[in-house]
């Protein structure tokens, strides 16, 4: 079988990350004070509680919001108004908050298969993380697409998430691997648009191929094997 292009997750198979939630707190209760503003620490956090908990509902239907439309809601909860300028800078602040880290072995993975097939990340993110943390890295410019969640305002497992990177990177669904950490959102998925799909097994996880009306097509315990999966794949 001739492949022409690999898709990835982001978070859990190409990297590791998350939200430092408290300095990011601190940053925006000076900010807005800074504004004027006489905002409290609770208030802050049931705004945000609030506003994360329709994003829980948002989601749960494969929609998405973006951080600017969860951070209008908190701050209209706050009764300050959701200029763009206020908007961008607690953007910035949540940017340079969160911390992530590419897992060991995938810069030289990406490198050697960038020379043969066209590569894209499909993640599932309110922010454009994945696009900045790549370029910061240097490796923005191997990959064909980066293509979040909030660009699109839908999510995995939605088909339409897999064909919209599909037709970025120019091939079929039976011309393209997916490779992901979860069996629900990346190969459920990518499963039922036609693609090759390979599952990232992590030690502590609990999900079982046999739940899944497409199981993965191949199952590996780190990103690293996907070399020896392709050749595989290459070979028929």
């Amino acid at each position: 079988m001739r492949i022409k292009a690999v898709v990835f997750d982001f978070g859990g198979t190409l990297a590791e990350g998350e939200l430092q939630t408290a300095p990011f707190e601190a940053e925006l209760l000076q900010y807005l004070r800074s504004l004027g503003y006489q905002v409290w620490l609770t208030d802050l956090r049931a705004s945000q509680r609030a506003s994360l908990s329709r994003l829980e509902r948002v989601r749960a239907s494969h929609r998405e919001l973006s951080f600017e439309e969860v951070y209008t809601e908190v701050l209209i909860r706050l009764y300050i108004p959701p200029e763009e300028e206020t908007l961008n800078h607690l953007y910035e602040l949540y940017c340079a908050n969160f911390a992530v880290t590419l897992l060991p072995g995938v810069e030289d993975l990406l490198r050697s298969l960038s020379d043969g097939y066209k590569l894209a990340v499909l993640s599932n993110t309110l922010s454009d993380m994945p696009r900045r943390f790549l370029a910061s890295q240097g490796l923005a410019d191997l990959f064909k697409a980066i293509v979040c969640s909030k660009d699109l305002g839908i999510r995995k497992p939605d088909e339409r998430t897999f064909m919209h990177v599909l037709e970025e990177v120019e091939a079929a669904p039976s011309e393209a691997v997916f490779v992901g950490d979860t069996l629900k959102e990346d190969v459920e998925g990518a499963g039922r648009v036609g693609m090759t799909t390979v599952w990232v097994k992590k030690g502590n996880m609990e999900e079982t191929p046999s739940e899944c009306e497409h199981p993965p097509r191949y199952t590996i315990t780190t990103v690293l094997e996907l070399s020896q999966i392709l050749r595989e794949i290459e070979e028929g």
